[in-house]
């Protein structure tokens, strides 16, 4: 079964995204932020 061109698309950009590298330090960063500002309760959570 093959997928709708543009789910496939979507799933090569995602794809991409998670194997960049260069992003990490930004998006541990970012969560390190997150972690820090949200209380704890169902949304905090639900990131983890």
């Amino acid at each position: 079964m093959s997928r709708p061109q543009g789910s496939a698309r979507l799933a090569d950009a995602t794809e991409g995204l998670e194997q960049a590298r260069v992003l990490d330090r930004v998006v541990r960063t970012l969560s390190m932020a997150v972690r820090r500002t949200l209380p704890p309760g169902p949304v905090k959570d639900a990131l983890h």
